[in-house]
């Protein structure tokens, strides 16, 4: 078993998106995150699809 916690996690003050999020986790034990996309409000959503899934298969190799 893998212990984890969720990306949406601004109010920690590490943000949610890049190399030192996970950096971060990862120091405090976190094997694994669980990348909440509920948050329609994001630059994501904006984008046009091909955009969009470039940024995620990114963070995929970040994560």
């Amino acid at each position: 078993m893998k212990i984890g916690i969720t990306a949406n996690m601004s109010d920690t003050g590490y943000g949610r998106w890049g190399k030192d999020t996970y950096k971060k986790l990862n120091e405090h034990g976190y094997q694994c995150t669980d990348f909440d996309m509920s948050d329609t409000n994001t630059k994501l959503y904006l984008l046009p699809e091909e955009e969009a899934i470039k940024e995620l298969m990114a963070e995929k190799e970040l994560a």
